[in-house]
């Protein structure tokens, strides 16, 4: 189902040319309730947009969402085609020469610094993709790092396995993230995080959109290591901020959640490194992950025999 309205009369820009304006992109999946939230929050920022697409990958709970505004395209999908698939069907939709991926457990707290960042990258045309600061929202302190480098070996080793959660501060995680050195203002960086970013059209259509291989995970810095290659660039505003709930699409199956995320992080790095390397990772992830199963199967044996002698006592 497709709910549009093609009348933008209320839009109050000086210019009504579809050049000031800019299309949102939202890929649901059993996030109604927050997406409800999320276009709530669109309303600071009405004036520039030109369409809220909204891409649901079969959820279900979609009946849920309260789609009033004339501008949103709602596409229900009959089956979860994953999350760069989506995207690159959703963008066939819009019209605009840049457009804003946001997800859907995610709020716009700003005007101001929003518009201001989307009028810099529409002036500069060697801007592939911008983004800002992303905080929970359960607590405003807490920043969720949006900003990193194009991943090492030394990263993939140190933060991609559980060697972070063995060594949380050491050294190749701390030069993984770019926040880690306080950037006060507008700055290039590698790589940004896929819940919130402004993208230019061409930029992305000129690496032929997001990689479909990714189901879910690693999309986003694929994207990013693409559009750079081709000589984009990829720029953080600090003064940008959204709001992120996060993991809410996710809450039901952490299973297959988990199972997603190894499955594209062995393709990332197969992708991304040259041989050797990307041979050794592989061992090393593959090791890592049976001896997670491993330790979670005698987990589950203990806890077992111990529920097994306390019906017993």
């Amino acid at each position: 189902m497709k709910h549009n309205t093609k009348n933008h009369n209320n839009i109050k820009l000086k210019h009504k040319s579809i050049n000031n304006l800019i299309d949102l992109i939202i890929i649901n999946y059993n996030s109604t309730i927050i997406l409800n939230k999320l276009l709530k929050s669109t309303e600071k920022i009405e004036e520039i947009i030109n369409k809220i697409i909204i891409f649901d990958n079969n959820s279900k709970d979609i009946e849920k969402i309260k789609a009033k505004n004339s501008k949103i395209i709602l596409i229900k999908n009959k089956k979860n085609i994953g999350f760069g698939k989506a995207i690159n069907k959703a963008i066939k939709q819009s019209e605009t020469t840049h457009f804003i991926l946001i997800n859907p457990d995610s709020k716009i707290i700003q005007k101001k610094s929003i518009k201001k960042l989307i009028k810099i990258v529409k002036i500069n045309n060697k801007i592939g993709i911008a983004g800002g600061k992303i905080t929970y929202n359960k607590n405003r302190n807490e920043k969720l790092l949006a900003a990193h480098r194009k991943p090492n070996f030394f990263h993939a080793l140190f933060n991609f396995t559980i060697l972070r959660k063995i060594f949380p501060n050491n050294f190749f995680v701390k030069n993984f993230w770019y926040q880690q050195k306080n950037i006060k203002k507008i700055s290039e960086v590698d790589c940004l995080n896929g819940s919130f970013m402004i993208i230019q059209k061409k930029a992305f259509n000129d690496v032929g959109g997001f990689d479909s291989n990714f189901f879910l995970y690693f999309e986003d810095i694929d994207l990013c290591n693409r559009i750079k290659k081709i000589n984009y660039k990829i720029i953080y505003d600090p003064n940008v901020k959204t709001y992120h709930y996060g993991g809410y699409s996710n809450k039901s199956n952490k299973h297959i959640d988990l199972k997603n995320w190894y499955k594209s992080r062995k393709y990332y790095f197969q992708k991304s490194f040259p041989f050797p390397l990307n041979y050794i990772i592989k061992i090393i992830f593959n090791m890592e992950e049976k001896s997670i199963k491993i330790t979670q199967k005698i987990k589950q044996i203990i806890i077992k025999i111990i529920k097994n002698e306390s019906s017993h006592n």
